[in-house]
C-alpha cells in the first residue's frame, strides 16, 4: 500500500510528500512524491478549484471589516488622506 498516514508530531517517511491533511482527524496523508502531486491536483479539481472557498469568504469579511474600521477611525480622529 502506497498511502502512509502521519499523525501530528511524526516525521514524514523518506521520499513521501503530503497529499492532503485531514483537519478533523488531525493527520496527514502522504504518498510517494510524484503521486502526491497528482492526488493533490485531482482533489483540487474535484472539490472546486473554481468555487469560492471558505478561506476566501473569511478573507473578504476581514478586509471589509478592516476597511469599515479604518473609515470610522478617519472620521473619529479627522485623519486626512495624503
Amino acid at each position: 500500500m502506497l498511502k502512509k498516514i502521519v499523525y501530528e508530531g511524526q516525521q514524514t517517511p523518506k521520499c513521501y510528500g503530503l497529499a492532503y491533511f485531514k483537519h478533523d482527524a488531525g493527520y496527514a496523508v502522504c504518498y510517494p512524491i510524484p503521486i502526491n502531486i497528482l492526488i493533490r491536483v485531482w482533489l483540487k479539481l474535484k472539490y472546486g478549484l473554481f468555487k469560492i472557498g471558505i478561506e476566501d469568504i473569511y478573507e473578504q469579511a476581514f478586509n471589509q471589516g478592516w476597511q469599515q474600521g479604518w473609515e470610522t477611525a478617519k472620521r473619529a480622529y479627522n485623519i486626512k488622506e495624503q
